[in-house]
């Protein structure tokens, strides 16, 4: 997922922002540099304090970025762990429509909906092959009794 990163410089501090393709405000940091006063009705910044805030504020925000994008990867990988699980021992009922991604991880999700619904099909073709088995079993002609000599 891509992300924009804003900075905000006031006059008391480096705030930057960290927001998501679709607006959503994911993270932010923050962080004052001290003013010089040198005379009454003065005041002055240094501007290797107010660069060092932007890299701290910077790498605070990114920092938290790389944290959430391994939580959440994190989560989505123990689901399809899950989801795959549930799939091979037979549970073919899971949802995996909210699983589904646009990333590598949405193909694995792509080819465990292929393997549900090939299994869902298998049972189908299953349960009608069994149903003709029963219908023919009806009209089978009763077994003929083995001769005597070949018991």
């Amino acid at each position: 997922m891509a992300h924009v990163l804003s900075i905000d410089a006031g006059t008391t501090g480096i705030r930057t922002y960290a927001v998501d393709e679709t607006g959503v405000l994911r993270t932010s940091a923050y962080r004052e540099f001290p003013q010089h006063f040198p005379r009454p009705g003065w005041a002055e910044h240094d501007p290797l304090e107010i660069w060092h805030a932007v890299q701290t504020t910077l790498a605070a925000a990114v920092g938290a970025l790389a944290f959430l994008t391994v939580m959440t990867t994190r989560k989505s990988i123990n689901d399809i762990a899950g989801a795959t699980d549930k799939l091979s021992k037979g549970d073919n009922k899971i949802d995996l429509e909210k699983l589904t991604r646009g990333d590598e991880l949405g193909a694995i999700v792509s080819a465990l909906k292929v393997f549900r619904d090939n299994q869902l099909h298998l049972e189908q073709l299953r349960a009608e092959q069994e149903k003709r088995r029963a219908e023919a079993s009806h009209f089978a002609a009763p077994p003929v009794p083995r001769p005597a000599w070949r018991r």
